[in-house]
């Protein structure tokens, strides 16, 4: 996951996971904060909009498959990535 911050957007971007129908997203502001779900992503990307100035955002991406009516998430970076939005 690489995350970067440029005209007021923190862009997203990580590699496929085989077989993954769609990507969550989450974001947490500060080392002490709470994930929230930002948004989903059928491709590698996402763009978070509107991203509050003198913030450190720390983002993580799940990828989802679904299966038999259920949904199952694979594995991630529990700590996420960071970047600092100025």
């Amino acid at each position: 996951l690489v995350a970067t911050y440029e005209d007021e957007l923190v862009s997203l971007s990580w590699e496929e996971s085989a077989g993954a129908q769609r990507y969550g997203v989450y974001v947490k502001k500060g080392s002490n904060g709470t994930w929230k779900v930002l948004g989903e992503s059928e491709s590698t990307t996402y763009v978070h909009p509107n991203a509050e100035a003198d913030t450190k955002y720390y983002y993580r991406v799940v990828p989802c498959y679904d299966k038999d009516g259920k949904t199952y998430y694979g594995e991630f970076d529990y700590n996420g990535v960071d970047v600092q939005v100025d």
